[in-house]
């Protein structure tokens, strides 16, 4: 018996006509042999208990304003070298931020890249919640953007209009869970759009992903 698990596409790896640019093959399972004799595994319906340490960082745990970080590639790919940065600094190896140990803190991490690269977002000691992703590049089964800028564009009820004079508005339109979030080590953080308007101006909208995370040492991770 084989099985493969197959890869799915990102957003930023559409071709123009909404399909994948390639199809890949992410793991191959191959079984052979008599099958195993004897008691058969028994999987209960449910955890009794919910483990403590998986628990939700909550709204109360979470001190002090959000801080925000912005990736951003430059350049063209296949036209001279792509680099990338970190407010606007190339890693150099020095700490870029420092945190207060046990302590929740929130972080808007903002993709201002517009040439469709989602940035891992890393933080190497600890795993983090994702609590709002906006994608500005989502598109509908139907291959329409998701979001748009102008009334005029607005062609489905499932699209959602948002003002590109008001970076407040960029945010989701549709509520992600809220309870029993994921635990995330590496999350891609979406890359930003450029809009033109009616009157032929720009505007660049960018990817932005808030996450919350707590400084652990007994639960860190690498």
């Amino acid at each position: 018996m084989a099985n493969s698990a197959r890869g799915k596409r990102h957003s930023d790896l559409a071709g123009t006509s909404g399909e994948p640019v390639f199809d890949y093959n992410l793991l191959s399972v191959s079984v052979t042999g008599s099958p195993a004799q004897g008691r058969q595994a028994e999987f209960i319906p449910e955890m009794k208990h919910f483990p403590a340490f998986l628990a939700d960082i909550t709204e109360e745990e979470v001190k002090g304003s959000a801080r925000t970080i912005t990736y951003a590639s430059h350049g063209q790919p296949g036209s001279g070298p792509v680099f990338h940065t970190i407010d606007g600094k190339l890693f150099d190896g020095t700490v870029g931020a420092s945190v207060v140990l046990s302590k929740a803190e929130e972080w808007k991490v903002v993709n201002d890249s517009y040439i469709q690269i989602s940035h891992p977002f890393h933080i190497h000691i600890n795993p983090f919640q994702i609590v709002e992703v906006f994608e500005p590049n989502a598109t509908l089964p139907d291959g329409k953007n998701k979001y748009v800028f102008q009334a005029a564009d607005k062609t489905s009820p499932d699209q959602c209009l948002l003002d590109p004079q008001k970076p407040e508005t960029w945010k989701p339109c549709d509520a992600g869970p809220k309870a029993n979030l994921i635990w995330w080590d590496v999350f891609p953080i979406p890359s930003g759009r450029t809009v033109t308007l009616a009157d032929n101006a720009t505007v660049n909208v960018p990817g932005i992903s808030r996450c919350a995370a707590v400084s652990w040492i007994t639960r860190a991770c690498t």
